[in-house]
């Protein structure tokens, strides 16, 4: 049974983390064949072996060489990924270039994609960023919300593009919406095979590309604003700002609280069900009492500042969490981490949390459960001074 909450929240969160392999320095080189999930941070990072497992890299130049049995999750200014991947990848990046096959969903926030010719995403395409071309295949859909977008070769199932300037000059499998804020250009190898709603400052001659299909001008697509241009800039911007927050609040977390939170990290483990019940009090108990006290002059000051302390705890709750799984993942691989691999296992940590907390309703049932387990687990190792008795 002391098992049992562990077991549950790898499920959840990492469901092979019980092999992992964290790397990082200024240079990073995979070179040998890799059996288990893997963790790399660097100015440059580069991976020239199998990967059979999900890989999580950040840095400024990342490149991709050989296949990946897994999934890509990757932050960096430029991203080269040359190798197969048979899962998702999902990416921000300032340029992220694909010259290779990619059996899962393609994920982008970026200042450029490149999808080279012979290329090819077997699932779908969901894209903000700068600049999209796309010379090679997407086999489902294509979402975007970008400066331009430019397709060169098949779509086979829906397309949905915003954007600056948009052209399309290939067949596209599916139905289409089209909104350019300044220019729409159809190929002569476009093709479309359903009917296509679009809007343009200009109507648009589709010309013999509609095959059985009709286009349809409809103004209630019309962009409400014209700065298309920035659209990418921003993306990107956030994107960053959000994941360098992330890492600062792991890093900050770490140094002031690290040996509480190596205690923390032990206690998921050895306390699962103390710690969710203290958790679970803290979460849902302690609001309760904040809203008893505010009933009593006495016990309103009281009120105010465990609130804002509660509020305070709650801002911190994204980092306390991934910090916390982090020094968890440590004590069960029993290889005594130093604070650097730690802080990089905690930003990992985070950036998963934030995509699986954003699944509807499974998603949901694993943030309360992770947080319940993580607040508890600091919450009983806190060590509360008493005072000595007063002597007579």
């Amino acid at each position: 049974m002391r098992v049992l909450i562990p077991t549950l929240l790898f499920f959840f969160v990492f469901p092979t983390a019980f092999g992992m392999i964290v790397e990082n320095g200024n240079t990073v080189v995979i070179d040998r064949p890799v059996f288990e999930d893997i963790y790399l941070a660097g100015g440059t990072v580069t991976v020239n072996a199998p990967v059979h497992g999900d890989i999580v890299a950040a840095g400024g130049t990342i490149y991709i060489n050989d296949t990946v049995i897994g999934e890509v999750l990757i932050a960096g200014a430029n991203v080269t990924v040359n190798g197969y991947v048979t899962g998702k990848v999902r990416c921000i990046a300032g340029t992220l270039r694909i010259a290779q096959h990619i059996d899962g969903d393609l994920v982008i926030a970026g200042g450029t994609l490149s999808l080279e010719h012979n290329a090819m995403i077997a699932g779908s395409v969901l894209a903000t960023g700068g600049n999209l071309v796309l010379n090679g295949i997407v086999r489902r859909d294509i979402r975007a919300a970008c400066a331009s977008l430019r397709v060169y070769d098949s779509v086979g199932g829906n397309i949905d593009c915003r954007g600056a300037d948009i052209e399309i000059n290939a067949p596209i499998g599916g139905t289409s919406t089209l909104v350019a804020g300044r220019q729409l250009d159809i190929g002569t190898a476009a093709a479309f095979y359903h009917d296509v709603a679009y809007w343009a400052p200009d109507n648009v001659d589709f010309g013999s590309s509609l095959k059985g299909a009709k286009s349809v001008r409809d103004e209630s697509l019309r962009p409400p604003a014209s700065h298309w241009y920035f659209l990418g800039a921003v993306t990107v911007w956030n994107a960053f700002w959000y994941l360098g927050a992330a890492f600062a609040e792991v890093l900050l977390l770490q140094l002031l609280f690290g040996p509480l939170l190596r205690k923390a990290g032990s206690t998921v483990s050895g306390g699962t069900w103390r710690a969710l019940g203290a958790g679970f009090l803290w979460i849902f108990g302690l609001p309760v009492g904040i809203v008893l006290l505010c009933f009593t002059a006495i016990g309103l000051p009281i009120a105010v500042v465990v609130l804002l302390g509660y509020i305070a705890v709650w801002i911190l709750c994204p980092g306390l969490v991934a910090a916390v799984i982090a020094n968890w993942l440590n004590s069960r691989s029993n290889r005594e981490w130093s604070r650097w691999p730690l802080v990089f296992a905690g930003f990992g940590c985070s950036v998963l949390l934030r995509l699986l907390f954003s699944i509807p309703f499974v998603g949901w049932i694993a943030a309360v459960f992770v947080i319940c387990l993580a607040f508890g687990s600091i919450l009983v190792n806190i060590r509360w001074k008493k005072r000595p008795a007063s002597s007579l």
